[in-house]
């Protein structure tokens, strides 16, 4: 092979030295005529052995012999020129192209990570998101800015709570390995936490979406691929300027969205329920678990402690607290964003610069929380004389800082699994801080201290000061790129980055905080003498992490682009990659922490205290130390060749090879080769067609295998070390995975028909495609024998399918003093498990089966991945209020007969938990210098399960569900509710069978006008004397509201928990 490459090179060499023999040099650019913009792929064609294409930069040189010369340029879209000249042509020669009425959004330059293309000469599926859609939404995070403007692509939020909604491209191809897609910034995988990139040092997005544009990044593409390319300087340009600042407010989140029984209203279930003795166990239990106010209250009366008068007046006022206005007065607040930021950019003749400088400050909604993060950006390109030699290299640094100070309502929650309770005080009148309860009885917390315990009280507002959680991250890369070319039409290219990241976590809680006292506490050994001993020192805990990451990737590739006699085209890219990223975290734990002197005090972490709670109980110290690490490297061989001819018919061809030894005992497991052809057509340039009104249509087809991997299990057998047993006190390991020697990648087979048209003028223009995306050699879990030790085995045994559309329309509506242009898009989506032979218990689907918080998906075959399952409701028991299910076709409510009837097959399914429809369409208005842009976003065919009562929280004194007042209360309310009636005792079986019924499914389709966005554009040609080029002054408004949902339930389908809190930026950018 080595032999056969460089015999190519010598023969191409030698060819092309006699060409130049009596030939001069031309140099030129192709533009744009209308805006002078370069226009990369530009076929430059003198004769069947003497023709270019235009880099991305527009520019081209060719050698041409002396006297007259016709050069024939063409470029799709353009008409084409042809100019004659004598050579020598002294002059840098300046072609401009006129358009023949198509949209210059159909001709951009796409980047792969690899190489760069023109859009209209690619097969693959590509979403191409430009500086100006980028800068269109204002955020912190670059990801959140694709949402709703990128067809394939959607933020699921099947799961509540979550930081970060799952991000998916044309849904989800695996059950158990990595589901997000690859991250690439300036052609190489970024590693790190995307949050660290700042949006404003983005110059454009490209989404890769189906084999032929993801394959060549292998094994890393099943998913789907994001390209982000920062801002690049430009040859021949004038320094360029730029600030964009802009201050961003949002409401204060509305704690009173989610439905809650009133305190009036629960203060009376717990006076019945007193009566009833409901609270006798928790009130002798031995660990001194907390009881709420009104018990307390009632203990009291009962004790003879207070009268009746002064429990009722007690009582009337708590009735009239509501814990949720102290909560969002003290706790929350409007979040505030700043951002910052400078670019200054140019270029020489052979040399061009951006350097950039960005700040941000976040203030979050949960007081004593934010993120200040700082950036630096430094790039430089460097060329030849003779544009042979490209030299690039950049640095870009970030910091970023993240206290984490407030848990919010969460954190006041008692360890016993008592709630806050609805009509509890934070404040008193004066608004000074006061205690709650938190995890013990007042009359123990009492007793302790008489005995010289710490104040074991616990006042939320007091605690957040004495709370420092901070996170400091330096992240860095540093990378290199270097191009040669051999000859023209031949270049070597060589690139490297070594990407480096710190996280540091400081959490420091004082000696004061209630975290360090109830610690102390608990440990603390009273001796027959009446006094104290400690086994945790007094002063402050301080829990240190650091996570070091480093990689370093490698890549070596040869470029190929040559026009064969004015029809032919041949570019091609083959090249070696190497990647080696490690991974290590040290944690540890710092006890009697005093942060003016950095001093902590040694602790005895290996033998046991009986606590102070329950002398009966022994433990060890709770002991964060730890340490683990990650090494994961990667070697990998691909190429990429296209063949377009008499730019009428395009052919494309990757393949790629990864290897890891993670995978089978055997080597020709351990690699797995993944391709992928493609082809387009472009109907136009057929003689036969001759269609005014569409004068652009083209077809598109591609097929091909992405890969995947699923790093928790390898073909050897692992186990992890867990530190030391809480029973032995010894080291210990888990065997995490049994060997298996057969393992191989996971494969994803992907197919995508398009058709890409465009009417005359742009008046609608746009693409619809057809994918489908085939799971294979999934890993997936099966039955095992037990005797083998273990009673499931994971390997490769499961597979998936998905299908789907995607559909984009762009159309100029009105162009006439008035520019109205609009975009619509909507993707529909079919997903299916094929193979999946392990099936779970009845309660897994209904409880996991849609997704939840750290778990992992409950696949069923035949259905989609995520699910939305039930027991089927027949409604309320007319006499008692019980709800019912069915038992032999027939109404029960014999709960446990009922659940146990049920089999995974005969659930209730009502569809899939994420949209199986989803799109938007953005409008924009223009009209002089004012602009106006706004988005309307959807989601359809899905379905969720809401919240109701559970009456058997009640039992442990937690506020019920809202719908509580809406309950059964007598013969004929089963006919206007289908909320329960209250139960004399608790039965878990009763709520369960209530709460996963289909009742309480809902379908989660809505509309939603998502943002509007209003600018002023200030430039010269309206204002000559200005004192800098451009200005823009926008304002943007994010999460409006929904415009129509298909529950008539009051609450969001997307967001269940708290409503999107709608904000408000101001900006300005001035370009000087």
């Amino acid at each position: 092979m080595k032999k056969i490459l460089l015999s190519c090179m010598l023969a191409f060499a030698v060819q092309y030295s006699m060409l130049a023999q009596n030939a001069t040099l031309l140099k030129g650019k192709v533009v744009n005529q209308s805006d002078n913009a370069p226009l990369p792929g530009t076929i430059i064609y003198a004769d069947e052995n003497r023709a270019v294409v235009t880099d991305e930069n527009g520019e081209f040189q060719i050698q041409l012999p002396e006297g007259k010369v016709e050069l024939t340029i063409s470029y799709l879209g353009f008409e084409t020129q042809k100019v004659t000249l004598t050579i020598p042509y002294n002059e840098n020669l300046i072609i401009k192209m006129s358009d023949e009425g198509l949209a210059m959004q159909e001709f951009e330059l796409v980047s792969t990570g690899y190489q760069q293309l023109p859009k209209e000469r690619a097969t693959g599926s590509f979403v191409q998101i430009d500086g100006e859609l980028v800068n269109r939404r204002v955020s912190v995070d670059i990801l959140d800015r694709l949402e709703d403007v990128t067809p394939g692509l959607i933020f699921n939020r099947r799961v509540q709570g979550r930081d970060r909604p799952d991000l998916s491209i044309r849904g989800r191809s695996t059950i158990f390995a990595n589901d997000q897609p690859l991250i690439v910034i300036d052609n190489f995988p970024y590693e790190g936490n995307i949050s660290t990139l700042n949006p404003n040092d983005v110059e454009s997005i490209t989404v890769l979406k189906d084999a032929a544009a993801a394959s060549i990044w292998g094994a890393r593409a099943a998913n789907g691929v994001i390209i982000i390319t920062t801002k690049q300087g430009a040859f021949d340009k004038k320094m360029k300027v730029t600030y964009n600042g802009n201050f961003t407010s949002s409401e204060r989140p509305d704690l009173f969205y989610r439905p809650q029984i009133s305190p009036a209203d629960f203060i009376g279930l717990e006076r019945e329920l007193f009566a009833q003795g409901v609270y006798n166990n928790v009130e002798n239990s031995i660990v001194r678990a907390p009881v709420s106010p009104v018990v307390e209250l009632l203990i009291a009366q009962r004790d003879g402690r207070i009268d009746q008068n002064t429990l009722d007046s007690q009582l009337a006022l708590l009735a009239q607290r509501d814990v949720r206005n102290d909560l969002q007065q003290y706790f929350y607040r409007p979040s505030a964003h700043q951002q910052h930021s400078f670019n200054i950019s140019g270029g020489s003749k052979n040399h061009n610069y951006a350097i950039s400088l960005g700040h941000d400050k976040v203030a979050n909604n949960l007081i004593g929380n934010g993120r200040d993060r700082t950036s630096i950006n430094f790039t430089n390109t460097f060329k030849s004389d003779n544009n042979k030699l490209k030299v690039n290299t950049g640095i870009y640094y970030t910091n970023a800082i993240t206290q984490n100070n407030n848990q919010g309502e969460s954190q006041m929650n008692s360890t016993s699994g008592l709630g806050l309770s609805p009509y509890a005080a934070l404040v008193d009148d004066m608004g000074n801080p006061i205690h709650i309860v938190k995890d013990y009885r007042r009359e123990f917390i009492e007793e302790k201290e008489a005995l010289g315990y710490l104040d074991w009280r616990y006042a939320p507002l007091n605690d957040l000061d004495e709370i420092d959680n901070k996170s400091t991250l330096n992240d860095y890369r540093i990378n290199f790129r270097g191009s040669y070319e051999i000859i023209p039409g031949l270049q070597a290219e060589l690139s490297y980055q070594y990407w480096g990241s710190q996280n540091t976590q400081n959490h420091h809680r004082s000696a004061e905080s209630y975290f360090v006292r109830n610690l102390i506490n608990r440990y603390t050994q009273e001796n027959p003498d009446g006094t104290l001993t400690r086994p945790i020192p007094l002063g402050g805990i301080l829990d240190f992490s650091q996570g070091n990451s480093r990689g370093h990737n490698g890549r070596f590739q040869i470029n190929y682009n040559r026009i064969y006699q004015d029809k032919h085209q041949v570019t091609g890219i083959a090249g070696t990659e190497i990647k080696d990223v490690i991974f290590d975290l040290t944690r540890t734990r710092y006890f009697g922490y005093r942060d003016e002197l950095a001093f902590s005090e040694p602790v005895n972490l290996i033998s046991e205290f009986p606590l102070s709670v329950n002398r009966a109980t022994q433990s060890r110290i709770p002991n964060l130390q730890g340490l683990s690490g990650t090494t994961d490297r990667f070697l990998s061989y691909y190429t990429n060749w296209a063949y377009v001819f008499d730019n009428k018919y395009g052919l494309s061809a990757s393949a790629r090879r990864d290897a890891s030894n993670l995978f089978g005992v055997n080597a020709n497991m351990r690699g797995v080769p993944l391709w992928s052809v493609g082809g387009y057509w472009q109907v136009q340039e057929e003689g036969f067609y001759n269609s005014s009104w569409l004068p652009y249509l083209k077809v598109r087809a591609t097929y091909g295998y992405n890969g995947n991997l699923d790093r928790t299990i390898s073909a050897y057998i692992t186990s992890a070390f867990s530190g030391l047993s809480t029973n032995t006190g010894l080291p210990f390991a888990r065997i995490q995975n049994p060997p298996n020697p057969n393992l191989r990648w996971e494969r994803v087979s992907t197919t995508n028909l398009a058709l890409d048209f465009e009417m005359k003028n742009s008046i609608l223009s746009g693409s619809i495609e057809y994918f489908s995306k085939k799971g294979i050699d999934l890993i997936g879990s099966i039955p095992y024998a037990p005797s083998t030790g273990v009673t499931t085995f994971r390997g490769n045994t499961a597979s998936t399918l998905t299908r789907g559309l995607d559909l984009t329309l762009r159309s100029t509506l009105v162009d006439k003093g008035v520019r109205w242009t609009s975009e619509f898009f909507l993707t529909t989506l079919k997903e299916e498990v094929l193979d999946y032979e392990l099936q779970a218990a009845v309660a897994s689907y209904l409880q996991n089966g849609a997704g939840a918080q750290n778990f992992p998906p409950v696949p069923l075959t035949g259905n989609p991945l995520f699910a939305v399952y039930s027991y089927q409701f027949a409604g309320l028991d007319p006499t008692t209020g019980d709800p019912m299910g069915f038992l032999d076709a027939e109404p029960s409510s014999n709960y446990s007969a009922v659940m146990n009837a049920v089999t995974p097959e005969s659930l209730v399914f009502h569809g899939s938990a994420t949209p199986t429809a989803f799109g938007a369409m953005r409008n924009n208005v223009e009209w002089k210098n004012l602009s106006l842009s706004f988005n309307i976003a959807y989601r359809l065919g899905y379905y969720f399960r809401r919240e109701s009562v559970r009456y058997s929280i009640m039992f442990s004194g937690n506020p019920l569900h809202g719908d509580y007042t809406s309950r059964w209360q007598q013969p004929g309310d089963e006919l206007t509710t289908i909320v329960p009636s209250r139960p004399l005792t608790n039965n878990a079986q009763r709520d369960n069978f209530y709460s996963n019924s289909s009742a309480l499914v809902e379908k989660g389709d809505h509309i939603r006008l998502q943002d509007i966005r209003i600018a002023y554009t200030l430039d010269r040609k309206s204002f000559s004397s200005l004192p800098f080029q451009r200005a823009e002054i926008y304002a943007y408004i994010n999460n409006i509201g929904l415009l129509w949902k298909a529950t008539d339930q009051p609450i969001d389908p997307d967001f269940r928990l708290l409503p999107p809190q709608r904000s408000l930026s101001l900006g300005l950018r001035i370009d000087f």
